[in-house]
């Protein structure tokens, strides 16, 4: 598992170059705005596509057909991937939130609890492995490209339902102290469905 581990984290310093300008530009605007929204981007574009991406860089240099002749089983595989998406979704929490805590301080009128709004970016970002990952690891990149893009729109559609927006100025919803047990739930019941999937890939 930490071999897996350090082989994705390399990786990952490769991914966050070519992301850095797209990550500074939203710290810049986020700095400009009213408000936090901004910030709840630049977390999901940090951690919440990191798995995702790992995975493509794997399927693209033929990593899964490598993986099989290792002593490494499908549930070490898939579980490092979430491993990986929580640490990312933990640093870009982090990231985002001390941003919006500078956002705040120029903006008075804008209120601002850091424990809320790292509740609500951590179960965000968070959602991104939750409900990307088991479609990457059935279909793989090509197949699942198109569910991919349709399962990041349900991301914000499932923010919405579940209220993880509350008390992030110009959003509205339920507390994240409901939000992160639903979370909880959906990322342990996804690395189930991944395992399944990965098992039977069709790639």
């Amino acid at each position: 598992m930490q071999g897996l581990l350090r082989k994705d984290l390399y990786m990952a310093k490769s991914y966050l170059r070519t992301t850095a300008v797209a990550i500074a530009v939203f710290l810049v605007l986020g700095a400009l705005m009213d408000g936090l929204q901004w910030y709840f981007y630049t977390a999901i574009l940090i951690a919440g596509l990191v798995p995702v991406s790992m995975l493509s860089y794997d399927e693209a240099e033929k990593w899964p057909a490598y993986a099989d002749t290792l002593p490494v089983t499908a549930k070490d595989l898939v579980m490092e991937k979430y491993l990986l998406g929580l640490l990312f979704s933990a640093a870009g929490t982090i990231l985002s939130t001390f941003s919006a805590g500078i956002n705040a301080a120029l903006h008075p009128g804008v209120p601002f609890s850091p424990l809320t709004t790292a509740g609500v970016f951590f179960c965000m970002s968070l959602m991104g492995s939750v409900l990307l990952l088991p479609v990457i690891f059935k279909f793989g990149r090509e197949k699942g490209r198109i569910l991919y893009y349709l399962l990041f729109g349900l991301l914000f559609g499932v923010a919405g339902a579940f209220g993880m927006f509350n008390k992030v100025p110009g959003m509205s919803g339920l507390d994240p102290v409901i939000g992160i047990p639903v979370v909880a739930i959906l990322w342990v019941l996804s690395q189930g469905l991944s395992i399944r999937m990965y098992e039977k890939r069709e790639f």
